[in-house]
């Protein structure tokens, strides 16, 4: 019922003491040197994380790997957001090329693009090619991981309540603990980051049928503390109302308290809205964690487009549970503002 969210390192071995680079309230930084055992590479990690637990990491080195190919550590998703996790899969219709988004084969296409479409004859198409990276926003900025599939002139927007991680990726001097998110601007993202409670926050922008996706973290400032508003009815249908036509949401919901996929489904069946559950049981490489995803979209023709990863059933001696299922409503969880109840969600008594 409840997949584990640690740090599955197939191959990476950390190795020394965890050396402490930040420190504020419950937000804690470390950083210790690891090791990739398949490539040979010596790298630094660097972890969040946020009242012990484990968040997210970043990793810096150069090295080859695989067949002799460049691997860019410091752009690699990893933790819950690595390729070949749900999130991973919904991004892949966004991506051009079917390269691993570390490589950056894709971020060649639209100003590739743009040269050949210099012709003397109209502007227009050129004007129409800055805007064919659909753009995304993420509800949460952690480590700022997501931006690592942020490709040149895609418009990102980031929303994030807590101030301590935005000084981790944005500082107002000196180099950022992660790079994600500066990465991503030097390779031409555009990438915004909205400090604030994240509902008002959006509202308050007023971004409507935009984003392609929007992905979404549950909790508020821990995994105890979860961001009711973005849960409720009112809340996913003012998060759906910015997003694209053919769009959809991506709610993380790996908890180790809650059952939060019975309340996304049950909100989304009173809206109308159709689910897929994303279950990363089996990850396959370095830093890659287990995690829980629910989509949600106005039609469920929108959530066609989600498949498993490459080979994920290449050995036949393997059971692997389903990876995408559609969860089915139960009907009393359906959470509104003026009504939130957590009976009958914590994990401890479902397991009774």
């Amino acid at each position: 019922m409840f997949i584990a969210t640690c740090l599955i390192c197939v191959t990476s071995a950390a190795t020394g003491q965890p050396k402490l680079v930040f420190s504020e309230g419950d937000v804690v930084v470390q950083r210790l040197s690891d090791f990739d055992r398949e490539a040979k590479v010596p790298l630094v990690r660097t972890t969040l994380l946020i009242k012990g637990v484990h968040f997210a990491s970043q990793f810096q080195g150069e090295g080859l790997r695989g067949n002799a190919t460049d691997i860019h550590y410091r752009r690699l998703p990893v933790t819950y957001y690595h390729p070949r996790g749900p999130v991973g899969m919904a991004m892949q219709p966004l991506n051009w090329f079917s390269q691993p988004v570390d490589r950056g084969i894709a971020d060649a296409r639209l100003p590739a693009s743009m040269i050949g479409q210099c012709v003397p004859i109209s502007p227009f198409p050129q004007l129409a090619g800055l805007w064919s990276e659909p753009p995304f926003a993420v509800l949460g900025l952690q480590a700022g991981t997501m931006a690592a599939y942020a490709r040149p002139l895609q418009n990102v927007d980031i929303y994030e309540e807590q101030s301590a991680l935005v000084k981790l990726s944005v500082p107002t001097d000196g180099e950022p603990v992660f790079a994600y998110v500066r990465d991503a601007k030097q390779r031409g993202a555009r990438i915004r980051i909205f400090e604030g409670p994240r509902r008002t926050m959006m509202h308050k922008i007023g971004v409507r049928s935009y984003y392609r996706l929007v992905i979404i973290e549950t909790y508020n400032k821990s995994l105890e503390d979860t961001d009711t508003l973005l849960l409720t009815k009112q809340g996913m249908n003012a998060l759906m109302d910015s997003v694209a036509p053919g769009g959809m949401l991506c709610y993380h919901v790996s908890n180790r308290y809650l059952n939060l996929t019975a309340v996304i489904t049950d909100v989304a069946k009173s809206l109308g809205y159709s689910c897929k559950g994303g279950r990363c049981t089996s990850p396959v490489s370095f830093g890659q964690f287990t995690s829980r995803w629910v989509m949600v979209a106005r039609s469920a023709k929108h959530l066609d487009c989600l498949r498993e990863p490459e080979g994920l059933r290449n050995d036949p001696l393997r059971v692997i549970p389903p990876y995408w299922a559609v969860p089915q409503p139960t009907g009393r969880h359906c959470w509104t503002d003026e009504e939130v109840s957590f009976k009958g969600l914590r994990w401890e008594d479902q397991r009774k």
